[in-house]
């Protein structure tokens, strides 16, 4: 995924979609996949930014906003996304005593910090668990299963691949399926020259049924 140049906001549709004029195609998105667009006055040192069209249906005047698209599959590479916290391995063997605190705290307040730490210490794991008490289920709109042809892996990475699909086998992160359905894994290689394994999910995202959840009001996005 990446920001794309801004556009001009035509219309909303619904309550948190909007319509956007991009290069003379329309394009419907939810306020979640946009970003609000600060234009800055070259005569003078202040920005003006866009505060959300009405919410109504109708045309509305200019506006710029970023819109976030996906990317092809062969276009897609760490350096196209904003940063993120990268996660550390699960193999490190880290626990509550690794926690690190802030040197702000007071005695008392580090004190009352770690013995909160080590009541919940389980929790305090490069290791990742498991949850028995819930269970998901993917309402699709076709019961004809989605099957896609697996994706070639270089030479190079395939025993790493290999590898990390044991490990994680191991922790019960993942397990063996029998399922009709299938879907291709990604390699990606990361900035620090790991490997992240993904699932292309895209042909089974396109029959699951759409679940909405209550968005956030558009004037408190942009």
């Amino acid at each position: 995924m990446q920001w794309k140049e801004p556009f001009e906001i035509m219309a909303t549709v619904g309550i948190n979609d909007y319509r956007i004029n991009m290069g003379g195609k329309e394009k419907t998105f939810h306020a979640n996949l946009l970003k609000g667009y600060i234009a800055r006055d070259q005569d003078a040192s202040q920005a003006t930014t866009y505060e959300g069209p009405p919410t109504s249906s109708s045309a509305i005047p200019a506006a710029s906003v970023t819109v976030v698209e996906d990317l092809k599959g062969e276009h897609f590479n760490d350096s196209d996304c904003e940063a993120l916290p990268e996660l550390g391995g699960w193999g490190n063997g880290e626990t509550v005593n690794d926690l690190k605190y802030g040197d702000e705290l007071t005695l008392d307040q580090r004190r009352q910090l770690e013995e909160l730490a080590l009541t919940y210490s389980s929790i305090f794991s490069d290791r990742p668990g498991t949850l028995s008490t819930e269970e998901h289920r993917t309402e699709l709109t076709s019961s004809t299963p989605v099957r896609q042809r697996p994706y070639p892996v270089l030479y190079a990475m395939r025993q790493t691949l290999r590898d990390e699909l044991r490990e994680m086998e191991d922790l019960g992160v993942i397990r063996q399926s029998s399922s009709p359905y299938a879907s291709p894994v990604v390699v990606v290689k990361k900035k620090d020259d790991t490997n992240c394994e993904c699932i292309d999910y895209r042909g089974l995202n396109k029959l699951t049924i759409f679940d909405p959840q209550p968005g956030t009001p558009p004037a408190d996005i942009f």
